[in-house]
């Protein structure tokens, strides 16, 4: 499986509220391999947005989903709409790939 193969070197949870857009990110080398987000919220509907842009590509916010890129990808929170009182939460995993790509980008 592919989750045997990454060891998680950090974590954090990401809250977002509607209105506030992120900066780009790219990440810095010492960030690892590769970079998990997951979405908790199973309450989470399409109108709320705030999903993320990865390869100049949106991931729909979806409870229960994980994403997985390269570590170095630019990527960008996608604001919460201002209709939606929820708080955004996205929990991010950074990790190591421990042998072979598991990502062809």
């Amino acid at each position: 499986m592919i989750y045997d193969r990454l060891q998680i070197i950090d974590n954090l949870v990401e809250p977002h509220v509607a209105e506030i857009i992120d900066s780009e990110v790219r990440q810095l080398s010492d960030d690892g391999d590769y970079t998990l987000i997951y979405y908790p919220r199973l309450d989470w509907e399409k109108d709320d947005m705030g999903g993320t842009i990865v390869l100049n590509e949106v991931a729909e916010y979806k409870g229960n989903r994980l994403i997985c890129f390269p570590a170095k990808q630019v990527h960008q929170a996608m604001p919460v709409s201002r209709n939606c009182h929820k708080l955004r939460t996205c929990i991010v995993f950074k990790t190591l790939d421990k042998g072979g790509q598991i990502y062809n980008s």
